[in-house]
């Protein structure tokens, strides 16, 4: 198993978030979502090991079915930022990001609230991943599973915010000392899209990119491009796509827009993984250890 996306494993908690949050925020109508634009729970296959030694520390095998999840702190995280632009005043200007460190009491409250949606987050993808096994256990019957790695990609780490890129530290790290992964690197994950394969990475801990390596592949275009663009619609015909909407009995300027809206998330809206992975090993920020291909994509 696998969960990937915003936040990290849960913070020790300082405040109730509820001290900041006010306006009928309810955590249970969160809980358990998978979220919008390019979260997803997938169903996935371990198509080929590329490093064996990684992969057998780790309980990953060839042929073995995963689950991936990326997803994060939804209206929680919303919330969350608002309250970030609150305490940074003037000058955060619009992203409200620059708390001024030097104001302790500041500084506090700023953290706590990121680690307080960092603990949501963790807790939404511990859910959706454990909803995922059971929907497959009522198909396949029981099985064993264990989890491989929850890894956040946008989060601030003291004084290193990390947006778009996922920690990536190498063997003898002094934050990896006592786990599992302190003699290999901790994992790392890099989704696809619904048409490519995902990868799974051992970090290296490469000190020009802060021990950082990207997250994913990358949009090849915008959302609003992709919408338009004939090019990435037609990718989607090799997906088999399920949605509320049966294009046999829906009025064809419904299903039309809701190709639209299914082609932002199109595989040819997205790079492809490879040269990202071959990015990443040359510039030794991470080695790849499995290709993971999708089975079965959920999106929100």
């Amino acid at each position: 198993m696998f969960a990937e996306g915003h936040g990290s494993r849960p913070a020790p908690l300082h405040a109730v978030f509820d001290d900041w949050v006010r306006g009928g925020l309810k955590r249970d109508a969160h809980l358990g979502s998978i979220g919008g634009g390019n979260h997803f729970v997938e169903v996935q296959v371990v198509e080929r090991v590329l490093d064996a030694r990684t992969a057998y520390a780790w309980g990953v095998r060839p042929g073995a079915v995963c689950v991936m999840v990326h997803s994060g702190s939804l209206g929680f995280g919303h919330a969350a930022a608002h309250v970030l632009r609150a305490l940074a005043g003037p000058a955060g200007g619009h992203v409200g990001m620059a708390v001024p460190l030097a104001d302790a009491a500041l500084a506090h409250e700023a953290r706590t609230v990121i680690a307080n949606a960092a603990n949501f987050a963790f807790v939404n993808r511990a859910l959706l991943t454990l909803q995922a096994l059971d929907a497959l256990r009522r198909v396949t019957g029981d099985f064993s599973a264990r989890a491989v790695y929850d890894a956040p990609h946008n989060l601030t780490w003291g004084a290193l915010h990390r947006k778009g890129a996922t920690p990536a530290r190498g063997p003898g790290d002094a934050a990896l000392l006592g786990t599992p992964f302190e003699h290999v690197g901790e994992p790392v994950l890099v989704p696809g899209s619904m048409g490519d394969r995902s990868f799974l990475l051992v970090g290296r801990g490469c000190g020009s990119s802060l021990h950082s390596a990207a997250h994913g592949a990358g949009r090849a275009l915008a959302r609003g491009r992709a919408m338009r663009d004939a090019g990435v619609a037609a990718s989607l015909e090799g997906v088999r796509v399920v949605t509320p909407v049966n294009p046999r009995t829906t009025r064809a300027d419904v299903w039309a827009r809701k190709r639209q809206e299914l082609a932002q998330e199109a595989p040819a809206a997205y790079k492809a993984i490879a040269a990202t992975v071959d990015t990443l090993e040359r510039a030794g920020m991470a080695l790849p250890v499995a290709a993971l291909r999708p089975l079965l994509t959920v999106k929100g």
